[in-house]
């Protein structure tokens, strides 16, 4: 366990109009880490972790100066200089007025958690986690995010769940045991990859975990019936992959053609307020609440579902949402491994205490080759249907959350593009492939809709203690004067983008070192809801809104192993892109919504193309 205690030197100068110097001092000197008390959420520490916990710096508060300098320049060219002028009058008065008070309570509350060592371990922190665990929407296309592997071969179904679900025990084994190499960054994540759980809740979700991080058994799906297989022996030995293999075809071979006419597991679609309801209701019958502990603190779930994947369409669709034959073949509080009736793999991850950086560290790891202490030896009890009891009324409601999960899954449209360009070409070029990515988006979507789109991409903070993520602002206006460029027919395409490729590489240094905008932005709002009045006009302004409505949420996660990585839009209008750069090639995968009157997948997709090509010719 630990505790973090920071000496914070400079209260004196704590007062309004001079926390810049205040914050200065204080995140200049002072991130001296102490062990031992317990964290906050009852979170516990994975043996090797402890080390990692202490050496890392605490998230930085960046100065009220610093982020509205941001914030004026990412909106200079949203909109028509009237009405940006007007709304920079807004910012102007917001930071003379009560923007360096609301920072000090900021700065006053993430002091007093850093002396104290409890959660919430950044300033935040807490604002993010009630974020996640707050939002009432489905998690299947608005939370969780998703990704496909390449490259493995597996000659069934029942082979490649008995490999994963192996390297998975194996992995928590060493992890548990061994501890797990740092790499510099922040590993705090791992401890809620796996034996853990989100809970539903009216108004909020919370977190549940087992005890003890390890687990010996997996929960597993087939044509929505559960069913709970051991992984290790009662002395704790694993067993071995034949073992799992044969606990796999059983359960393949006890579910043909038997869709269960009622399965519990639909309800994890739906809105987290009607699950919670739902849950609620479950677990007045004691062999329920015994049921539902051990899927929560299984360690993962793995899902064996009747249908192939014959198109990269049918992949992404069955990673992140299941697809209208999948749709009670999923349970969204926990990760999931989606096994496909061909052996293709894929991962669905609940994604409030967790980023892709963390899932692609394990998931690296579970991939390598496994060596561990292993039986055949298998009791009869190795695999263990598990059923709810639950009476006729409680049954409307699956059906109704069936519904309404099919109903969003046909809400939702999906587009994939691969690219021709790759990291060796655009690296010859002396070229950012992540900074020629995003002008390709930008400049299909300008292509589409004449305007520059604000867009959101996502920059990991993990070198900070306990970092998520920041923002970065891609629209910069450096890019929307590439795009009007490119409108115009410029013949001077590469000097522009040398200038959209610095100034993306600065703002992604500026988000990777806890500086970019928008997460402190969030802050400041939350202390100035809690003031209400005047303290809200600059986060009540028609502009602000527009430039936090992201017509692009973009990430980009570039392992070798990965095939497929994507994610729902975030606005009705908007687009979801997920992308892979790989040596000869960008994957991207695109999601938009079918009830949207703007947005529209396949026409970005195509738009891509042209935008690839023309901005290709102008480096290579």
């Amino acid at each position: 366990m630990t505790k973090i205690t920071v000496c914070l030197i400079g209260y004196a100068f704590f007062s309004k109009g001079r926390e810049d110097l205040f914050c200065f001092v204080c995140q200049s000197v002072c991130w001296f880490f102490v062990c031992t008390r317990s964290i906050g959420m009852s979170r516990t520490v994975l043996k090797g972790l402890g080390a990692n916990f202490q050496s890392l710096p605490r998230l930085p508060v960046p100065t009220v100066g610093a982020t509205l300098n941001r914030y004026r320049e990412s909106v200079s060219h949203l909109k028509k200089k009237d009405l940006v002028e007007k709304h920079l009058r807004v910012v102007d008065a917001f930071e003379s007025s009560v923007a360096h008070a609301l920072n000090i309570e900021v700065l006053e509350a993430d002091k007093k958690a850093a002396s104290d060592g409890s959660y919430p371990f950044s300033y935040i922190e807490k604002i993010w986690d009630d974020s996640y665990l707050g939002c009432r929407d489905p998690s299947p296309v608005n939370i969780s995010a998703a990704f496909s592997l390449k490259g493995q071969h597996f000659s069934s179904q029942q082979e490649a769940a008995a490999k994963i679900a192996f390297a998975v025990a194996a992995w928590i084994r060493r992890a548990t045991t061994e501890g797990v190499e740092s790499e510099g960054v922040d590993l705090s994540q791992l401890q809620y990859q796996f034996c853990c759980s989100r809970v539903p809740g009216l108004e909020r979700d919370t977190f549940t975990r087992a005890e003890t991080f390890e687990s010996n058994t997996i929960t597993v799906l087939r044509d929505g019936h559960v069913y709970l297989v051991r992984t290790a022996s009662d002395e704790g030995v694993l067993f071995d992959e034949s073992s799992l293999e044969a606990a796999f075809a059983h359960i393949l071979s006890s579910t043909i053609s038997d869709d269960h006419p009622a399965p519990v597991s639909v309800l994890t679609s739906g809105k987290r307020s009607d699950w919670a309801a739902s849950y609620t209701e479950l677990m007045r019958h004691p062999e329920n609440e015994s049921v539902l502990k051990s899927i929560q603190h299984s360690a993962i779930v793995v899902c064996l579902d009747s249908q192939p994947w014959t198109t990269d369409v049918e992949v992404q669709k069955a990673m992140l949402c299941g697809g209208p034959e999948e749709c009670e073949n999923r349970w969204y509080d926990k990760h999931q491994v989606i096994i496909s009736k061909s052996g293709q793999v894929a991962f669905n991850f609940e994604h409030a205490f967790s980023d892709g950086m963390t899932w692609c560290k394990w998931i690296k790891e579970i991939l390598a080759p496994v060596v561990a202490k292993s039986t055949t030896v298998v009791p009869q009890d190795m695999v263990r249907p598990l059923s709810f009891t639950f009476g006729k009324s409680f049954a409307s409601r699956i059906r109704s959350a069936k519904t309404d999960v099919k109903s969003l899954i046909d809400s939702v449209e999906l587009a994939s593009a691969t690219l021709p360009i790759g990291k060796k070409a655009l690296k010859k070029a002396k070229f950012s492939p992540d900074s020629f990515a995003q002008m390709v988006f930008h400049a299909a979507f300008f292509s589409i809709r004449g305007k520059i789109a604000p867009t959101y991409e996502s920059c990991s903070t993990n070198k900070f203690f306990h970092g998520r993520t920041e923002t970065m602002r891609t629209a910069t206006a450096d890019m929307h004067k590439l795009l009007q460029a490119l409108e115009s027919d410029s013949s001077d395409l590469r000097s522009l983008m040398t200038k959209v490729q610095a100034s993306h590489i600065q703002i992604a240094k500026l988000a990777a070192a806890g500086e970019g905008c928008d997460r402190h932005l969030l802050a400041l709002k939350k202390r100035a809801e809690a003031r209400g009045g005047d303290a809200m006009n600059m986060f009540n302004d028609e502009l602000f809104t527009y430039s936090n409505t992201w017509l692009m949420s973009t990430s980009n996660l570039s392992l070798p192993f990965l095939e497929f990585f994507n994610f729902g839009p975030v606005s009705l209008d908007g687009f979801g892109i997920g992308y892979i750069i790989d040596d000869e090639c960008m994957r991207v995968c695109i999601s938009s919504r079918k009830d949207s009157p703007v947005a529209d997948a396949e026409e970005l997709k195509s738009a891509m193309f042209v935008a690839c090509e023309r901005l290709s010719k102008s480096l290579i």
